[in-house]
């Protein structure tokens, strides 16, 4: 993937997947921003294993592994600066 010059490993699959709106099941521009935001959090070691919540009736975006602390993190688009 890249954006402005940046470029963040991932595969194809794992990107459709986090741009997918899980309330729509459809793409659209919020969610891939917020996908791209989170990959680049995950690219540069703050979390891994980034994914949508299990639980799509809380209010967040996704869903890490804090690479610090292993914890289990929620992570919504505020705290993602793009």
């Amino acid at each position: 993937m890249s954006d402005k010059g940046s470029k963040i490993g991932c595969t194809l699959d794992k990107f459709l997947e986090l741009s997918t709106n899980p309330q729509t099941g459809k793409l659209d521009e919020k969610s891939i921003f917020e996908a791209k935001g989170g990959l680049q959090r995950e690219a540069s070691g703050m979390y891994g294993d980034l994914r949508h919540p299990v639980n799509l009736d809380v209010d967040i975006d996704f869903e890490a592994t804090d690479i610090k602390t292993g914890k289990q993190e929620s992570i919504s688009l505020w705290t993602i600066e793009v």
